[in-house]
């Protein structure tokens, strides 16, 4: 069974994953800066109006991946505050100045997570890290769940390689989740090729009601649109999904 995960940020992306049958939702915050942590209401309504794993990223700013001690502490507050909500599981990843795993920050975090028996995934910063197998192997070692990863690359399609390298060698041990432009143009080749099992994306387009009338606005364009989970998009990535399942 191929699963396939829907990062939402707002009501209209859950409704349409939903209804479209994702199977996992990563809930965030402001998708356009790579995500942050999700507000608890739009997690409430999450709950209440799906039947979906939830995954909820624990990110408490925006910029590179390199946390403070107070910053990591509030980081475990979050986690602490999606565990009373009975999230499945959260989103995170630290890196230190150099962009290598911070391996005491990490598992500071997953003993955290596990303390609620939660999932854990890392998310993309692994794509920034210099040794990516080994940052793998230690990613292992501390337990988390999965790793999501577009093959250190801008997107799945031009990392192929380096995702089927990992699937092969170490999707035994830690689930290995394909994310970044993935398409319903590119989606069979990326299953295809890699022989994933989990594949991640948002499948979004510009709200049509942040069309009109830019061009008035005291606020520059880009500050006033935002990005929704497109209904007829991602049914047909899981057309296809579905379809490769079923044939596979």
């Amino acid at each position: 069974m191929i699963t396939l995960e829907v990062c939402v940020d707002n009501i209209a992306s859950i409704d349409a994953a939903v209804s479209c049958g994702a199977d996992r939702l990563e809930l965030c915050a402001a998708l356009g800066l790579e995500g942050l942590t999700p507000s608890l209401a739009l997690l409430d309504y999450a709950k209440q109006h799906s039947q979906c794993s939830l995954q909820a990223m624990i990110r408490p700013r925006c910029g590179d991946f390199n946390y403070s001690a107070k910053e990591l502490a509030l980081m475990c507050q979050e986690i602490d505050l999606m565990a009373a909500r009975q999230v499945d599981g959260i989103v995170f990843g630290v890196l230190d100045g150099n962009h290598d795993l911070n391996i005491s920050a990490n598992q500071m975090l997953i003993d955290h997570a596990k303390q609620y028996q939660l999932e854990t995934t890392f998310h993309r910063a692994i794509d920034l890290v210099e040794n990516y197998e080994a940052a793998i192997e230690q990613l292992i070692a501390m337990g988390f769940t999965r790793v999501l990863t577009s093959g250190q690359a801008k997107d799945v399609i031009t990392g192929m390689a380096n995702i089927a390298s990992l699937q092969s060698k170490y999707g035994h041990a830690i689930e290995i989740m394909a994310g970044g432009g993935i398409r319903a143009d590119n989606v069979a080749q990326l299953l295809d090729r890699t022989h994933i099992h989990h594949i991640h994306c948002s499948a979004s387009s510009i709200a049509d009601n942040c069309r009109a009338k830019r061009e008035l606005s005291a606020f520059a364009p880009s500050a006033l649109t935002f990005k929704i989970t497109d209904k007829k998009q991602l049914q047909q990535i899981m057309t296809t999904v579905r379809g490769h399942h079923a044939s596979s």
